[in-house]
């Protein structure tokens, strides 16, 4: 019994890294540097985020601080999830690896395909609108 419990935790473990791979594949993997122009670029297109942005009484100078604050978490969250999928992927051998991205290619396989149904039905949806405005 004793063993079947370490294979679910096995498959457990290999379900999240599954998961916290295919969820940082879409993702940048750099930031810009520090410079004036990139902080304020980072500023201009990340907002401030709930609850914090639904405070009215924030100065300018908070609202950059608590921007940096949230980048800086992103990118400290981000690192802990690299580290954690490589010390994983160590401990796999080759043959689960190469299960692991047989997987990852199918998920990847049907998000395209989901993605691609769904820009489908949007473009019917117009046709028919247009149809029917005419």
């Amino acid at each position: 019994m004793k063993l079947a419990a370490k294979y679910v935790s096995l498959a457990s473990l290999l379900v999240c890294c599954v998961l916290v791979a295919a969820w940082g594949q879409d993702k940048p993997t750099t930031q810009p540097s520090g410079g004036s122009k990139d902080k304020a670029a980072m500023h201009a297109t990340h907002g401030l985020v709930s609850p914090w942005s639904k405070l009215n009484s924030l100065s300018d100078e908070q609202k950059n601080k608590i921007i940096d604050i949230h980048l800086k978490a992103n990118a400290e969250r981000k690192a802990i999830d690299e580290k954690e999928e490589a010390d994983v992927m160590a401990l796999l051998t080759d043959a689960q690896k190469a299960e692991l991205e047989k997987m990852n290619a199918e998920k990847k396989a049907q998000a395209a395909e989901k993605k691609k149904s769904t820009k489908e039905e949007k473009g019917k949806d117009k046709d028919k609108e247009k149809e029917g405005g005419d």
